[in-house]
Formats: structure tokens, C-alpha cells, sequence
């Protein structure tokens, strides 16, 4: 058994498509020489015991990602607008639009990091006549990478919000098919 202290850092995450919680997430460089194992954890801050979680396999000179719970403290709402609009030449094609807008709430005492996760539609393989067009973002979202498991069409938002305060996100995109088809499960999407 070994102790070790490294400078830290907290992010907050939210997939509001998903579940409204948004989840505190301790980040740090491995202070440590060799591979991090799987195993318990005690999260201290000033000699106070924050949280009890565990680790998992870290190489050397990896970053350690320990989940703190749920921030009851920060707030996350998921709206969606859609509207089906005529396209193409004649009409013989469907544009679905989709505006996305999400709320954030920050009532904790302190300023936070949020990332905040969202997914794009993906085509199946082979598909042709269905294209998904990105639209505006604001602010403009990054590419989410994340191979375990593996995800398409991934995107976030990293925002800093002060303490108090609030902050909107939102994004748009459309689906456009042929004017005769549906999209399985209907052409709502959310």
C-alpha cells in the first residue's frame, strides 16, 4: 500500500439525452512511478474524506478518472424543437429538423467545469437516401472521441460556469429523406 499527491482537477458531466444528473469527475496525472491496479480509493480535500470510490488500471504516467457522484447543486434541462420542412427540387425530399437547447443551472458556491454530452443520428452502413446535416451550435461543440464503448456521432460542450449563474447551450441538425419514406420509429427525433 502507498500513498502519493498530485495536483487535481474537477469536471463535471452531464448526458442530458439520457438522465438529467450531472456527475463530478476527479481528474489527475498519475503521481505515481509505475501502472496504477484496480482498486479502492479515498478522496480527500483538506483532511476531510470526500468521497470513498475506486480506481481502475492506469498506465504509467496516465490520467486517473475517479467519479465523485452526482453534483445535486448543478442543474441540466434537455428541450427539443422539431418541425418537418419540404426540400429538394419539387418537394420530393424531407428535411426533419431538430433544435436542440440545454439549460444549465450552476447553485453551487464555486464555479465549475461542465462537459456536456450529445450524439448525432448515425446512418446505418449501406444507408443512401437518408443524410444528416450538422447545423449551427452555439457555442460550437468538439467532436466526443471515446473508443470503450465504442461511440459515433459523439459531440460535447466544455463550459465553464460561474457560481450562480446559468448558461444555454444549443445545436441544430436535420435529417433529410425522401418525401414517401419514415424514418423507423417515426420521424420525431430527439
Amino acid at each position: 500500500i502507498t500513498e502519493a499527491e498530485g495536483p487535481a482537477s474537477m469536471l463535471h458531466v452531464s448526458v442530458p439525452r439520457e438522465d438529467p444528473a450531472v456527475f463530478r469527475t476527479l481528474e489527475l496525472a498519475s503521481p505515481l512511478s509505475g501502472a496504477v491496479l484496480r482498486g479502492p480509493a479515498d478522496i480527500y480535500l483538506d483532511g476531510a474524506l470526500l468521497v470513498s470510490s475506486s480506481v481502475s488500471p492506469t498506465p504509467t504516467a496516465g490520467k486517473l478518472e475517479i467519479g465523485m457522484g452526482i453534483d445535486e447543486s448543478v442543474k441540466v434541462a434537455r428541450n427539443v424543437r422539431f418541425r418537418e420542412e419540404s426540400a429538394g427540387l419539387m418537394g420530393g425530399s424531407a428535411s426533419l429538423v431538430h433544435e436542440l437547447e440545454i439549460e444549465v443551472q450552476n447553485a453551487s458556491a464555486s464555479a465549475i467545469r461542465l462537459e456536456v454530452r450529445e450524439r448525432l443520428p448515425v446512418l446505418a452502413k449501406g444507408e443512401e437516401d437518408i443524410e444528416i446535416r450538422p447545423g449551427k451550435t452555439s457555442p460550437p461543440w468538439q467532436d466526443l472521441v471515446q473508443d470503450e464503448p465504442p461511440l459515433e456521432g459523439g459531440k460535447r460542450w466544455v463550459i465553464d460556469v460561474a457560481a450562480g449563474q446559468k448558461a444555454t447551450l444549443a445545436a441544430e441538425y436535420a435529417i433529410r429523406i425522401s418525401a414517401k419514406n419514415e424514418l423507423v420509429g417515426g420521424n420525431r427525433r430527439g
